[in-house]
């Protein structure tokens, strides 16, 4: 890091996070205490905020699930009574943390992606799947979770790995060794209060797969559920029923291994295990009342041995969702966004030069969001689309430059878009901000020049808005590097301010936007003062000004 940069964001520091004098007042939430890396997801009308944490502080450690001989502890006796000298306490917890996202078949395991709700004041975690446990005291932590919607402030919809259990095998060889692993890799569910209800897909073979993704007022949520392996997963499953070919290890082992992703992250589970589209009507308990599912947008050839699906990304409060359907594409498949009402898939984009595509949101108005993806080169970039359902107009907006990389995450009743954009043109990676897109005036609007100039956060990402024109977004902002008791490192120990994301809560004002540009008065100043304090301290104060300004590119 260079000297100035650290100058500017030590003097950035000392400012208030919470600023007012501008059309977004910016409040930071309390997930803030619970890791250094904080994302939102969703913001409902009551104004609850669902985020995921990221490697939370202080994770439970069950020392019945680990063999404390293997490490080098200060205090051996205290750390096998579960009391841990700081030092023991983190070598641990960081072994399993590793152990975890190394998908290791024996030990604990300690999710590095957890869910939580607040209301603004406080923080809840949202248990989903989780089980209880002795040897944490608590739930397990155990399994990643993915937030989809939350609805009135109480219904929470998301999707889960299972719940982790120990399986007992010998081997051969008559050694004994405690497997843990899960019966299924994700599952959506519905979390009322303490109530849970799992949504079972159609199909659970190898523990199937079914994701929640969103819900509305009248309690429908919309998602999709697995309806059958391929060929090629289906004889790999009978490898793992057969002990002859699956090796020296449970059945239990052997699924649980077919269903993780491979080293360069490519699912061969998920891609070879077809999905519909699907849409759960559940009551006030969360309990499932009926399901419907979804095909596909064309009639494929029946002995095709490509598995092809459907699944739904929002859903609004007629009951009409939108998502994607696999669709032919030249000689292969590739996506096409799709609304999903009365038990028919209609496309929406019907010109295949603009494949592949895909619907994220839909508001009660019948305007309908997504993306296409196309190629500048080698590079894939994303061109946001809004469809209106009344006269069939679609309309690609720019962003912030042409091919900036655009994705909507959400629209609200008031047609407002929000998601992120590329903020800055270049090769390779680029600057990703949040933006803010007012269908019925097409204006795109970075929602860093709608917060205050002393904000000291710039927003990567919104999420989700509500119809009070909430936002909830994450941000990347500079603070000191904590441990994983969630302490500051000192400088000396090797910290200093480092990037950090967290969630944020954008609340609409009605003040005009501030203008950050200095006054000639103040540039002078800062010259002046520069002069006479040095040529870092100059750099330090220019960049203050502009450190959060926003680049716009015509």
């Amino acid at each position: 890091m260079k000297l100035n940069r650290i100058t500017a964001l030590l003097m950035l520091s000392s400012l208030p996070l919470l600023a007012n004098s501008a059309s977004y007042t910016v409040v930071e939430l309390p997930s803030k205490d619970l890791s250094f890396n904080q994302f939102s997801s969703s913001i409902d009308e009551t104004g609850l905020v669902l985020t995921t944490v990221n490697s939370p502080f202080n994770p439970p450690i069950d020392v019945s699930l680990i063999d404390l001989s293997l490490f080098p502890l200060n205090d051996p006796d205290g750390a096998a009574m579960g009391d841990f000298e700081d030092q023991d306490y983190q070598l641990l917890a960081r072994f399993v943390y590793v152990q975890t996202i190394n998908n290791s078949l024996f030990g604990q395991k300690l999710a590095a992606q957890l869910a939580y709700k607040t209301d603004g004041t406080s923080a809840e975690y949202i248990s989903g799947l989780d089980i209880g446990s002795e040897g944490t005291n608590g739930f397990t932590f155990a399994q990643k979770t993915t937030m989809g919607d939350s609805v009135n402030g109480t219904h929470i919809v998301g999707s889960m790995a299972g719940p982790y259990n120990e399986v007992p095998f010998t081997s051969a060889d008559g050694t004994e060794r405690l497997y843990t692993v899960n019966d299924f890799t994700i599952r959506g569910f519905v979390q009322v209060g303490d109530n849970v209800t799992e949504l079972i897909p159609e199909n659970t073979v190898a523990g199937g797969l079914s994701f929640a993704e969103a819900i509305n007022t009248n309690l429908q949520v919309a998602g999709s559920t697995s309806i059958g392996p391929s060929d090629t997963l289906t004889a790999a499953l009978e490898n793992c029923s057969d002990v002859d070919t699956r090796g020296d290890q449970p059945i239990e082992a052997c699924l649980y291994t077919l269903r993780l992703p491979g080293q360069n992250g490519f699912d061969a589970f998920g891609n070879s295990t077809a999905r519909r589209a699907a849409i759960w009507q559940v009551d006030a308990t969360g309990e499932i009342l009926s399901t419907t599912t979804y095909g596909l947008v064309f009639e494929p050839e029946a002995d095709s041995v490509v598995t092809l699906s459907t699944s739904a990304n929002a859903i609004n409060d007629s009951g009409v969702a939108v998502g994607v359907s696999d669709a032919p594409f030249f000689n292969r498949f590739e996506d096409t966004a799709v609304i999903f009402e009365n038990e028919v898939t209609t496309r929406i984009i019907e010109d295949e030069s603009l494949m592949p595509n895909t619907a994220t949101g839909i508001n009660n108005n019948g305007y309908v969001v997504g993306y296409q993806t196309y190629a500048v080169g080698q590079v894939l970039r994303t061109k946001m689309f809004t469809f209106d359902r009344n006269s069939e107009t679609l309309n690609f907006p720019d962003g912030f430059f042409i091919n900036s990389a655009t994705i909507p995450r959400a629209i609200n009743n008031n047609n407002l878009v929000v998601g992120d954009a590329d903020s800055e043109a270049g090769q390779g990676s680029r600057q990703k901000n949040g933006f803010l897109y007012n269908i019925d005036t097409d204006t795109f609007t970075n929602l860093n020049t709608l917060v205050a100039c002393d904000a000291n956060i710039t927003i990567i990402t919104a999420d989700d808005i509500n119809d009070s024109d909430e936002i909830v977004a994450s941000a990347l902002v500079k603070r000191p590097a904590r441990n994983l008791l969630g302490e500051t490192i000192n400088s000396e120990d090797g910290g200093g301010l480092v990037d950090t994301i967290i969630t944020v809560k954008l609340i609409p004002t009605g003040a005009a936007p501030s203008d950050c540009t200095p006054s000639d008065e103040e540039a002078s100043a800062a010259e002046r003062q520069g002069a006479g304090v040095g040529f870092l301290t100059l750099i330090g104060l220019f960049m203050i000004s502009v450190f959060r300004r926003r680049i716009k590119i015509a």
